[in-house]
């Protein structure tokens, strides 16, 4: 093809590229050291880079198609005829107008992330080194670069992006000074307009969040919800629950024994279970069985019996071991989308030993129904040796998605899609293929979770990449890669080891990772993969909780604020590794919730100051072990899961009273000083 370009002969450049995306659309290729994009857009990327005679040439061949889907979008207002336009010729005619046309559909819908990139794909983009942009962008857009900047910075402003926003409204100044346009149905100087907008922003009330519910894993698909209200515990809403003996650590390394501690937990006291609330209903998957209560009372939601699903296996049959010994740690989530409630159920081991038959997986994901107590709808299983479940699905509505692992000499990482309905199977793809940290030696369990956001599906697949996919039909849009440690010791691992369960954050626009593979955290760009930043010495987070007051919020044995447009890290909390993290902590109001054993410590989200703690043993009954674990809220309803245990409490106020002595945060807060002073009492 670099003949043909070299000589001019369009016509044959534009076939091979055609037959090129006919035939390898699911294919990925590199676009650099560290990044991959599909063949689809890459294809797109080379037509965008051709003279316009060439242009010319390829839109004889493809404007009809694409004028007919464009008229059948814009007349129907109908998005799915304008996304396939976009698939099939990007760089047809209509492109432009296309791109434009979706991004208002996307505003409108309140999907502002969607809308700046289908925005920021009508920006000229400078060509690098190789002759090809950094990513996909319209060539030769009639639209006015002056309106499609000022609409990317309004996308700022309503995302509540204000160091974002005034960034971009600097820049604009310099480039775009007394440029006019229609904005907000009237003639506008667009500067002028945006600048007095980003004012009055600042005084917009916080954005209302819908439903309280807690219907996954972090609270929503998107792996970063922030709770409504905040958490101020009362009295016990009802005797504890028990689930049974603590999930066992299932570490047998070679060359030595496993460590005793873990960041954030214990071996012997593991943190597995992560329940949901939804409605009155508060859920909990123990791996063999789906349990559901009144998270009112603590009685069975339905029955005399909390068992919504049995499964296969006596309640005690594998829960403190496997019958054979694996790296990794059982994990149980569950996920929440309408009615349906979505499990994966049964064994977690996901890759087999080196040079054995292939692991014949009893894994399977179920779906049940929650407006019929929880009757079974669909169960779906591996059908062939050397397959497995990841974990808990997510889900669209009309499509569920969840990961596989596929044994081979490597590990490989696929995402399949079925139907919400049916659990038919729509579509699979693989992924990527790498040597886990096993290396084969022994079995592996993993518990790797989708992050869902705005038709996108992105993967951390634990094995050496994060991936974007589209929902529509799976077609991988990037594939980033980061860089694997070389040697290590499993017998001492190092404490990034423990991120077994660190979906992807999305956050407007920003895909934030934390590989149990990798000794950093990083930000890629939603829409392209592009590396935004890194944080090289956060080793000790194993949990995200997600984006608030301009932070990353991060968590392990300490708590971590990480500046979320820079990534350079602004607060850790304590400073001396005296006090340690014990579960899950969560984000609600401007508030950020960090569990240790015995107490839940509060601090500010934006400052990182502490502000109260609340001391778990003076809530439960005399003779009664407080214990911390992963904490969700919601419905009036505060629940801990501990090793063991669901503990539920009732927020003050509404039911209870507070204990006497306890810190108050509102008046004027507590100091770091008393906190410390609260910690080293307590421990």
């Amino acid at each position: 093809m670099r003949a043909a370009k070299s000589a001019g002969r369009w016509g044959e450049v534009i076939d091979v590229l055609r037959l090129v995306e006919q035939q390898h659309a699911q294919q990925v290729i590199a676009v650099g050291p560290w990044r991959y994009v599909g063949v689809r857009d890459y294809c797109q990327m080379q037509l965008a880079t051709l003279p316009a005679e060439a242009l010319a040439i390829y839109r004889r061949q493809v404007d009809a198609q694409a004028d007919a889907l464009y008229e059948t979008g814009r007349r129907e207002q109908d998005e799915a005829p304008l996304r396939r336009m976009l698939r099939e010729a990007f760089c047809s005619s209509r492109g432009d107008d296309a791109l434009d046309l979706l991004a208002e559909m996307s505003l409108e819908a309140g999907r502002t992330a969607e809308a700046r990139r289908f925005w920021e794909q009508l920006i000229p983009q400078q060509p690098g080194d190789d002759g090809l942009p950094r990513q996909l962008a319209y060539p030769d857009a009639e639209l006015d670069v002056a309106a499609v900047r000022a609409r990317l910075i309004l996308v700022s402003i309503l995302d509540g992006d204000q160091p974002r926003a005034t960034g971009e409204l600097d820049r604009y100044k310099e480039l775009h000074a007394g440029a006019k346009g229609r904005f907000a149905g009237r003639d506008v100087v667009y500067f002028d307009y945006l600048e007095k907008l980003l004012a009055e922003a600042a005084k917009w009330p916080p954005r209302t969040r819908p439903a309280t519910d807690w219907r996954t894993f972090a609270g929503d698909f998107a792996r970063s919800r922030i709770a409504e209200g905040e958490i101020d515990l009362g009295a016990p809403a009802w005797p504890a629950i028990s689930l049974g003996p603590a999930p066992a650590a299932q570490q047998a390394f070679v060359g030595g024994m496993a460590q005793a501690r873990r960041v954030g937990e214990e071996r012997g006291q593991l943190l597995s279970y992560h329940p949901l609330v939804v409605g009155d209903w508060l859920l909990v998957c123990t791996g063999e069985q789906v349990l559901a209560y009144d998270v009112r009372t603590g009685q069975p939601a339905w029955g005399d019996s909390p068992i919504i699903y049995p499964g296969d296996a006596a309640p005690s049959a594998n829960r403190t071991s496997y019958s054979r010994s694996a790296l990794g740690v059982p994990r149980h989530t569950l996920s929440v989308y309408g009615n349906k409630l979505f499990a994966r159920m049964g064994s977690q081991v996901t890759a087999g030993i080196q040079g054995n038959p292939p692991v014949r997986s009893t894994g399977h994901v179920v779906c049940l129904d929650l407006n019929a107590e929880g009757r079974l709808l669909w169960s779906i299983a591996p059908t062939e040796d050397g397959w497995a479940f990841e974990g808990t699905p997510v889900c669209d509505g009309e499509r569920v998605y969840v990961g596989l692992r596929r044994s081979e000499v490597n590990p490989q990482a696929h995402i399949a899609c079925y139907d919400a309905e049916s659990g038919q199977l729509i579509w699979r793809r693989f992924v990527c293929s790498a040597q886990s940290p096993a290396r084969g030696v022994v079995e592996e369990c993993t518990h790797n979770l989708l992050t869902l956001a705005e038709g996108m599906l992105y993967y951390n697949t634990n094995l050496g990449c994060v991936a974007a996919l589209d929902t529509s039909d799976g077609a991988i849009a990037w594939i980033a890669k980061y860089p694997r440690p070389k040697s290590g010791d499993l017998s001492r691992p190092a404490a990034y080891f423990y991120r077994d369960l660190t979906p992807c954050v999305y956050d407007r626009g920003r895909v934030i990772a934390a590989p149990a593979d990798c000794d950093r955290i990083f930000a890629l760009d939603a829409g392209s993969g592009r590396a935004l930043w890194e944080a090289p010495h956060a080793d000790d987070v194993v949990q995200l909780l997600g984006v608030a007051g301009g932070h990353l919020i991060a968590s392990g044995d300490r708590l971590w604020w990480i500046d979320v447009e820079t990534g350079k890290i602004k607060h850790v909390w304590p400073e001396q590794p005296s006090l340690r993290g014990f579960g899950r902590g969560l984000l609600a109001g401007d508030k950020v919730y960090w569990p240790t054993r015995d107490a839940i410590y509060v601090f500010d989200q934006q400052s990182g100051a502490a502000v109260d703690v609340m001391d778990l043993r003076r809530r439960l009954p005399d003779g009664k072990d407080a214990m911390g674990g992963n904490l969700v809220l919601s419905g009036g309803h505060v629940v801990i899961a501990t090793p063991t245990e669901l503990l539920g409490f009732t927020q003050f106020g509404q039911i209870g009273a507070k204990p006497a002595g306890e810190t108050q945060s509102r008046n004027g807060g507590a100091s770091s000083d008393t906190l410390r002073a609260s910690a080293s009492q307590s421990h």
